[in-house]
């Protein structure tokens, strides 16, 4: 199998781009055996585990889905003549490993019993979350304004302060990573982002120029400021775009080429 494996490789090492290293530095004989072992020991836990054992019907199958829908059929043809053509090296070699994978990480994705205190301690964190949460929202509710005046005011700083930034709200978030860094240390990471006003680009256009540019053209030119007058200034920027597009000013300014 060692040998098989290697022919394997040795096709994969081929079609790698750029300086490389010898393929016997790349991948010695103890690396491939150490690969052959590994793959050995997966099927070996898929019987012993899962009471699943290929057959020879699940091994055909599988180099039936392989051939049907490769993406690389010029790759599968040469690691098919590295082994030989023969079509038990390559199912045991190639497609054995790939279909031993696959059912072993299914079993594993969907054992119950294996994730049941992951879950537990998942659900246990998920009810404190939502505690924290519908208390929150409790005493949001508790802080009912006594008369209009009040009721007006309240509404008046909902509306000048932005939920995401008050202070009940940024107590709750801090309670709620309180809560994922005590369960999960490991697992949680904070960042903190600084905003501020976007820097103005040098010699952007502004919102004048770009009006302009929309009505009339991407060759329109201000010749006087639009402040100062919107009909004499909107004739200057049409007779300049009529003198820069004379043939097609027409069909673009709505109004014919001088």
């Amino acid at each position: 199998m060692c040998a098989d494996r290697a022919a394997l490789e040795r096709v994969y090492y081929n079609h790698r781009l750029g300086e490389k290293p010898p393929f016997e530095q790349v991948l010695p004989p103890a690396t491939l055996e150490t690969l052959v072992r590994q793959e050995l020991r997966k099927e070996a836990a898929l019987k012993r585990v899962y009471r699943v054992e290929l057959m020879p019907a699940m091994l055909d199958a599988e180099v039936q889905r392989i051939n049907t829908t490769t993406r690389a059929p010029d790759v599968l043809a040469e690691i098919k003549a590295a082994l030989g053509h023969d079509l038990a090296r390559f199912a045991n070699v190639f497609a054995k490993p790939i279909l031993v994978e696959r059912l072993l990480r299914e079993k594993f994705d969907n054992d119950d019993a294996l994730h049941a205190p992951q879950r537990r301690e998942m659900e246990r964190v998920r009810a404190r979350l939502t505690n924290a949460a519908a208390a929150f929202r409790s005493s949001r509710g508790d802080e009912a304004p006594t008369s209009n005046r009040e009721l007006g005011s309240r509404n008046a700083k909902q509306e000048s302060q932005s939920l995401l930034t008050s202070a009940a709200t940024n107590d709750l978030v801090a309670k709620l990573l309180a809560l994922l860094q005590y369960t999960h240390s490991n697992a949680v990471s904070e960042t903190k982002w600084e905003l501020s006003a976007r820097l103005a680009e040098p010699n952007a256009p502004n919102a004048d120029e770009i009006q302009i540019k929309k009505r009339f053209g991407p060759n329109a030119q201000i010749l006087a400021s639009p402040q100062v007058s919107d009909g004499r200034n909107e004739s200057f920027i049409s007779r300049s775009c009529h003198r820069s597009c004379r043939t097609s000013c027409a069909s673009s300014c709505g109004s014919p080429a001088t």
